[in-house]
C-alpha cells in the first residue's frame, strides 16, 4: 500500500493487515490488452450478429420493431444494472475486499444479487403487462403505420425476461472486475452474440417470413442473456464465492447503504441519458419505416471502437482509481488518468476519421444484404458519420466517470448527464425533421461532446490540473497522423472503385477489397508515422500488442 496519509473510503483495517483479499495489482496496459482481445472477440461477433439481423429483417417494418422491442429492456438495464449499479457497486465491494474481509465483501454481494433479481424481475413482469404502452410511450410514430406498433409489443413482452437476466450478469461483473478477474466478463457477452448467431442461422434456413425472423430472433435474446451469466460463474466459483440467496439485513448493511447512496443520483444522471434515447426513438419513428434501423445499424458501428478501447481502457481504469481512491493517493489519480485519456485519444481520433473515409463501404460489406437495400446502407453511412464526431467523448467520459463515484461526488456526472441530455434534445427538436436521421446522431454527439468537457474539467479541478501530463500535444499530434492515414484511406478506397468495375468478380470479395485494403494500408502507415512524430503512446500499443502476441497460440508464456 502507498502511504498511509489520507482517509480511505470505507473505514476499517487497512490493507496491509489482509493482503490476501485482494490480488496484486498489475500493470494496466496489461489489463486492457487482455480486455481488448475479449472485447475484440465479442465486438466481431456482435457485427457479424447484425450482418444476420440486417440480412434476415431489413431496416423497415420489421427492424424497427424489433429495434425498439430490444431498446425497452435494454433502457432499464442500463438504468439500473450495467450503469448505475456496477459505479456503485465496484468501487464498494472493492473497498469491502480491501479494507474488512473477503466473507463480508460476499455477503454484499449476496444482499446486492438478490435485490437485483427481485427488483429486475418485478421490472420484466410489468413490462411484460404493459408492453403495448411502453410501445405507444417510446415510439409513437408506430401507429400510423398499420400493425406495427402491435407487432412492436409482442416481440417487447417476449424479451422483458432479458433484464433480470443481463443485470445478475453485470454484477457477476463488477464482482469480478473489482478483484482484476477482467477477462471472463469481458468475453461473456461474446457468448451472447454466439447464441444469437445460431439462432439467426437456425432461422435463416427455417423460415423467410421475416415476423417469424423477429419473433424467434426475440427468444434468441433469451438464450443468449442466460449464456452470458452463466459464463461468469466459474470464475466466481474458483474465488471461492457461493451465493446465498439474503434479504435481511439489507438496509442495515453499510455497504447497501452506501450503494443505494451513490446509485441514486447516477441513476438520475443515467435517467437523463435514457431520457435522450427515449426522445431520440420518439423522434425517429415519426419518419416513417426505416430511420430506426439506420441509426441502430448504424450505432453498432460507432459502438466498435469504443467498446474495443473506451470499455477496455474504462474497466481497467474503474478498478485502478477505486484502489488509488482507497489510499488517498490524489497524484497516482491524475497520473493514471492521463494516460489512459492519452490512449483514449491515440486510439480513437484515427477511428473516428477513418470511419467517415470509409462509411459507405463498411456499411455495404457488413450489411448490404438480404432485406437491407442499398439505399438503406447509403442512409446508414451517413449515420455512421454523425454519431463517430462523439467517439472520443464516449470513450473519455468512460475514463473520467469513475473518478467522482472513487471520491464519493456521484453529482458530478449526473449534472454533467443532465447538460449533454439538454444539448441532444434540443438539437435533435430542431434538426431531426429538417435533417432526418443523421441529425438525431449528430446531437447524440453532440451532447457528449459536452458531457466529456464538463467531466475533463471538473477532473483537472479535483486533482490539481492536468499541467504537466502532455494531453494538449498528444491531441494535436494524433490529429495530424489521423488526418493523413484518413485521407490515404479515402483516395484508397476510391481508387479501388474506380479500377474494380462494379459487377466484376464475386461481389463479398469487391466489398471486402474496398474496405480492408485501406483499413490496413491506413494502420502500416498510421503506427510508424506516429513514432516518427513524437506520439509515446505508440509505445504503449507495441506493449498491448506484446501481451496479446504472448497469448496466442505459440506465443511466448506472459
Amino acid at each position: 500500500m502507498r502511504g498511509d496519509e489520507g482517509s480511505h473510503v470505507g473505514g476499517g483495517p487497512q490493507l496491509s493487515e489482509n493482503p490476501e483479499n485482494l490480488p496484486p495489482k498489475r500493470e494496466t496496459l496489461a489489463a486492457a490488452g487482455i480486455i481488448s482481445i475479449a472485447v475484440m472477440a465479442s465486438r466481431v461477433l456482435g457485427v457479424l450478429r447484425e450482418s444476420l439481423r440486417a440480412a434476415l429483417l431489413g431496416a423497415g417494418f420489421h427492424g424497427d420493431a424489433f429495434v425498439i422491442a430490444y431498446r425497452i429492456p435494454n433502457l432499464l438495464r442500463d438504468l439500473f444494472a450495467e450503469g448505475a449499479l456496477s459505479a456503485a457497486f465496484v468501487p464498494t465491494f472493492t473497498d469491502f475486499l480491501m479494507n474488512r474481509s473477503r466473507e463480508e465483501a460476499h455477503a454484499l454481494a449476496g444482499l446486492v444479487m438478490s435485490a437485483v433479481f427481485l427488483i429486475t424481475g418485478v421490472l420484466a413482469l410489468l413490462g411484460i403487462y404493459f408492453a403495448p404502452e411502453l410501445v405507444g410511450l417510446i415510439a409513437p410514430g408506430f401507429s400510423a403505420i398499420a400493425g406495427k406498433a402491435e407487432f412492436a409489443a409482442q416481440l417487447t413482452a417476449i424479451m422483458m425476461p432479458f433484464l433480470p437476466l443481463v443485470a445478475l450478469s453485470a454484477v457477476l461483473m463488477g464482482m469480478l472486475n473489482a478483484q482484476r478477474r477482467f477477462f471472463v466478463p469481458a468475453l461473456a457477452p461474446a457468448l451472447f452474440n454466439v447464441v444469437s448467431i445460431i439462432v439467426a442461422i437456425i432461422l435463416w434456413f427455417m423460415t423467410e417470413d421475416p415476423s417469424a425472423a423477429a419473433v424467434g430472433w426475440s427468444f434468441g435474446v433469451l438464450a443468449g442473456g442466460a449464456a452470458q451469466l452463466l459464463a461468469q460463474v466459474p470464475s466466481l466459483w474458483r474465488l471461492r464465492y457461493r451465493f446465498v440467496p439474503a434479504l435481511r439485513g439489507m438496509f442495515s448493511n453499510p455497504g447497501v447503504r452506501r450503494i443505494a447512496r451513490l446509485m441514486a443520483p447516477a441513476v438520475i444522471g443515467l435517467g437523463a441519458v435514457q431520457i435522450s434515447i427515449f426522445v431520440n426513438s420518439i423522434f425517429a419513428s415519426r419518419l416513417g419505416n426505416g430511420p430506426l434501423s439506420w441509426l441502430d445499424y448504424a450505432f453498432r458501428l460507432y459502438y466498435l471502437p469504443i467498446g474495443l478501447f473506451g470499455v477496455a481502457l474504462g474497466t481497467v481504469t474503474q478498478t485502478n482509481v477505486a484502489e488509488d481512491a482507497a489510499r488517498g493517493d490524489r497524484e497516482a489519480l491524475r497520473a493514471g488518468l492521463a494516460h489512459s485519456l492519452r490512449l483514449v485519444m491515440f486510439l480513437t481520433v484515427p477511428a473516428t476519421i477513418g470511419l467517415i473515409a470509409l462509411a459507405r463501404p463498411i456499411v455495404s460489406l457488413l450489411f448490404e444484404w438480404g432485406r437491407f437495400t442499398a439505399s438503406d446502407a447509403e442512409a446508414t453511412s451517413y449515420v455512421l458519420s454523425a454519431y463517430v464526431f462523439g467517439l472520443v467523448a464516449v470513450s473519455s467520459v468512460k475514463v473520467l466517470v469513475p473518478l467522482f463515484y472513487a471520491l464519493d461526488r456521484p453529482s458530478v456526472p449526473l449534472i454533467a448527464s443532465v447538460c449533454a441530455v439538454c444539448v441532444n434534445v434540443g438539437f435533435n427538436w430542431w434538426s431531426h425533421l429538417a435533417i432526418g436521421a443523421p441529425g438525431i446522431a449528430l446531437g447524440m454527439a453532440l451532447g457528449s461532446l459536452t458531457n466529456m468537457a464538463m467531466l475533463f474539467v471538473l477532473a483537472g479541478k479535483e486533482l490539481g490540473g492536468w499541467r504537466g501530463q502532455g494531453l494538449a500535444l498528444c491531441l494535436a499530434k494524433t490529429l495530424l497522423a489521423s488526418v493523413l492515414i484518413g485521407l490515404l484511406a479515402r483516395w484508397g478506397a476510391i481508387l479501388i472503385a474506380w479500377l474494380w468495375v462494379e459487377g466484376t468478380g464475386p461481389l463479398l470479395v469487391r466489398r471486402l477489397t474496398m474496405a480492408f485494403v485501406p483499413i490496413i494500408v491506413a494502420v502500416l502507415v498510421y503506427l510508424p508515422y506516429a513514432r516518427r512524430i513524437g506520439i509515446e503512446e505508440v509505445d504503449d500499443v507495441d506493449r498491448i500488442l506484446e501481451k496479446i502476441r504472448r497469448r496466442l497460440p505459440g506465443g511466448r508464456s506472459a
